[in-house]
């Protein structure tokens, strides 16, 4: 008798730590992911250029999402500041990482999402049409995004934004942190669950 009052005593004060458990998402939890690309018009090195990437992210309630996102120059055609024997160098710029965002008002036709890319990207100088890099480096970026976004379909999400992408430890000959840090406009197509 003695073991079944104790079994029942330790049932009841474990059940009770559980019932008094606090999380940061509680409740009804729902959840779905999303995937897209993206294009953005920013300026390196005091060039305009249009950049691609693509990302996806798991999201929570339709509000949180957490994920990676990456972004790489579309063009060719960036000079970089250094001249080689009388040949002009050609930079690439690629960078990604973890994107962690939250999305206001998701029911609403059109509301704003902000998040963050925080991440590593990656610089190198080249002559034109070669896949071999005279020098590279690697860098780290913390890019903030804010953007209009809109439901067209309930698969299907359309967003406007602007970021600014805040580049630090680049050491490559002649350029500079400010040189790839800039702002940027950009369109998002997301496509998924939300």
């Amino acid at each position: 008798m003695r073991k079944m009052v104790f079994l029942l005593f330790i049932l009841i004060f474990f059940s009770t730590l559980q019932a008094s458990e606090e999380t940061l998402i509680s409740g009804n939890m729902e959840h779905g992911g999303f995937g897209g690309f993206s294009f953005r018009v920013t300026s390196l090195n005091g060039q305009t250029v249009v950049m691609s990437g693509g990302g996806g992210a798991w999201i929570i309630n339709s509000r949180f999402f957490i994920g990676g996102l990456g972004f790489s120059n579309m063009s060719d055609d960036i000079k970089a500041p250094v001249v080689l024997e009388s040949e002009q160098l050609f930079m690439n710029i690629n960078y990604g990482g973890l994107d962690i965002g939250y999305v206001f008002n998701p029911d609403k036709l059109y509301h704003v999402t902000i998040d963050a890319l925080i991440g590593q990207g990656s610089v190198n100088y080249s002559q034109r049409n070669s896949d071999d890099h005279w020098k590279s480096d690697d860098f780290f970026v913390i890019e903030p995004t804010v953007n209009l976004e809109f439901n067209i379909v309930n698969w299907f999400r359309l967003a406007f934004g602007a970021s600014y992408r805040l580049v630090t430890d680049v050491e490559i000959q002649e350029l500079h942190n400010n040189d790839v840090s800039g702002l940027s406009a950009g369109v998002f197509f997301k496509f998924g669950k939300f």
